[in-house]
C-alpha cells in the first residue's frame, strides 16, 4: 500500500512480457524495485539485480531494435541490461553526469537516445547503434566498426536576428555521418588509426583527420567533404580545430564505404550519403556544381603548388643573401645582384597571383588570382544548387587567367632557375634545391 508504481513498459516483440517498476523514495526506502513479466502478468520476477540499493527508479524502457536491451532511469543515473535484466551495467557516456534520469525515449527515426533529466534538462546521444549492437564478440574485438546510419547534406538557413542572448539553445547535431567504433585498448602512439571514405571504385576521396583512439567507444565525424585542395601553407592548428581546415566539394548522394584502419588491419562499413528533404534539388544539378568546383579545386591545388616551390626558392636564395652580407662583405658585385633579381622576380609573380599576407592595417590590395579561384569555390560547394549563370560566367573568365598564370609560373620554374643556379654555383655560392615532389 506504501508503494507507488513508477513506470510500465510492455514488451514491443512479445505481447505477455512488460516490465514494471516502482518507487518508494518518498517512503525512505530509496531501494530500486523492478519486476519482469513473461506471462502477461500471471507471475513477477524480481530482475533489481545489482542495480545500486540507493538508485530508486523513475523509468524503464525496452529498447525497440534489441529486446534483450533494457535502459533504467534511475536517481543515480543511466543504467543498462543486455540481458533482460539478469544484470546491469551503468552506460558511462562522456558528458552525461550521474544525475536523475526521469524519462528515456529512442527515436524512431532517428535512433538517438533521448533522456529526461532532473536538472540537467534534455541529454541526447545520438544514434544508439553503439550501444545497441555492444556485445561480447564486439567487446573480444581488438576494433570493432559499427553500422554508419546515412549522413544528411543538409541546408543552412539564417532564420533569427536582433534577438539578443536571451534565448538558451543545445548545440545541434555535428553536420556530417557519425562515425562509432570500439577499441579494445588504446592504441601505442606507433599504431596509427585512420578513417576513410571510399566511391564505389574503391577510390580514397576523403579522410577524417586526427580520429580519436581511446579505449572503449569512440565516435568521429565525417564532414561529407571530399579531400580539400593542396594548400600552400600549413593549417594552423587552432584553425583546423574550429572547423577552418580546408575541404573539397560535398559528396554526391549515394553509397560510400568507411574504413577503418587501426594499424594494418582494416574494416569497413557503408554509409549512404542523402540530400536534405527539404531541398528538391536535382541530382544533375548538384552534379554539376560538384564537377565545376572539382575544376577549381584542381587549379587552387596547382596554382598551391607551384607557389610552394617558389617560396622555397626565395627562402634559400634570401638565406644565402643574408648568409654572404654576413660573411662575405666582399662578395662579387654580379653574384649579389643576382640573387637580389632572383628575390625580385620571385616576389614579382608571387604577388601577381596572391596577395602577400599583410601585417598591421593598410590599404589592402584588389583581388587577386588565387582569391578568386577561392571565392569561386566556397560559392560552388556551399549550397545544395547548381552554379547561377554568374558563376558559370565567373569560372570562364578565370580559366585563361589561370592558364597564364600557372605557365608563366612553371616556367620561371624551368627556364630561370637553372639560370640562376648557374650564376650562383659561378660565385661559389649554394645552388638551388627545385623540390618536384608533388
Amino acid at each position: 500500500a506504501n508503494s507507488a508504481v513508477s513506470h510500465v513498459e510492455p514488451s514491443r516483440t512479445n505481447a505477455n512480457t512488460a516490465y514494471v517498476s516502482f518507487d518508494q523514495h518518498m517512503f525512505d526506502d530509496p531501494k530500486p524495485y523492478i519486476f519482469k513479466t513473461t506471462d502477461g502478468g500471471k507471475s513477477f520476477t524480481n530482475i533489481t539485480g545489482n542495480l545500486p540499493e540507493t538508485a530508486y527508479v523513475h523509468v524503464v524502457r525496452e529498447d525497440p531494435k534489441n529486446p534483450n536491451l533494457i535502459y533504467a532511469g534511475t536517481e543515480l543515473g543511466l543504467w543498462a541490461s543486455y540481458n533482460g535484466g539478469i544484470a546491469w551495467v551503468e552506460l558511462n557516456l562522456k558528458n552525461l553526469p550521474k544525475v536523475a534520469v526521469h524519462d528515456i525515449v529512442i527515436h524512431p527515426r532517428e535512433n538517438d537516445l533521448i533522456l529526461a533529466t532532473h536538472g540537467r534538462s534534455l541529454m541526447i546521444l545520438d544514434d544508439a547503434t553503439p550501444i545497441q549492437k555492444m556485445n561480447s564478440e564486439v567487446l573480444a574485438k581488438d576494433a570493432h566498426l559499427f553500422e554508419v546510419r546515412p549522413g544528411i547534406r543538409f541546408t543552412t538557413r539564417f532564420t533569427r536576428y536582433g534577438i539578443g542572448d536571451k534565448v538558451f539553445a543545445g548545440p545541434n547535431p555535428p553536420s556530417g555521418a557519425l562515425v562509432s567504433y570500439y577499441l579494445k585498448d588504446k592504441p601505442d602512439d606507433k599504431t596509427k588509426v585512420k578513417l576513410e571514405i571510399l566511391d564505389t571504385s574503391g577510390k580514397v576521396i576523403g579522410e577524417v583527420m586526427n580520429p580519436p583512439k581511446e579505449k572503449g567507444l569512440n565516435r568521429a565525424v565525417w564532414n561529407l567533404a571530399t579531400t580539400g585542395p593542396k594548400q600552400r601553407r600549413p593549417i594552423p592548428p587552432e584553425a583546423a580545430a574550429f572547423g577552418f581546415a580546408p575541404r573539397g566539394p560535398l559528396a554526391l548522394p549515394g553509397t560510400y564505404t568507411i574504413r577503418l584502419s587501426v594499424g594494418d588491419k582494416t574494416q569497413e562499413q557503408k554509409i549512404e550519403v542523402r540530400l536534405d528533404p527539404t531541398v528538391n534539388t536535382p541530382l544533375s544539378d548538384l552534379k554539376d556544381a560538384f564537377d565545376h568546383a572539382s575544376k577549381v579545386q584542381e587549379m587552387i591545388s596547382n596554382l598551391n603548388q607551384s607557389l610552394l616551390k617558389l617560396d622555397a626558392l626565395k627562402a634559400q636564395l634570401e638565406q644565402t643573401e643574408k648568409t654572404l652580407k654576413a660573411n662575405q662583405p666582399d662578395a662579387p658585385k654580379e653574384l649579389m645582384t643576382a640573387i637580389s633579381d632572383g628575390i625580385k622576380q620571385m616576389t614579382e609573380l608571387s604577388n601577381k597571383v596572391s596577395v602577400a599576407p599583410s601585417e598591421g592595417l593598410g590599404y589592402r590590395e584588389s583581388a587577386k588570382l588565387s582569391e578568386k579561384l577561392s571565392r569561386l569555390f566556397s560559392l560552388l560547394e556551399s549550397a545544395n544548387a547548381a552554379p547561377t549563370p554568374a558563376m558559370k560566367e565567373f569560372f570562364a573568365e578565370l580559366q585563361p587567367e589561370y592558364q597564364t598564370a600557372i605557365n608563366e609560373l612553371n616556367q620561371y620554374l624551368s627556364n630561370a632557375v637553372p639560370k640562376l643556379n648557374d650564376k650562383l654555383k659561378a660565385g661559389s655560392a649554394p645552388t638551388l634545391i627545385l623540390n618536384t615532389t608533388k
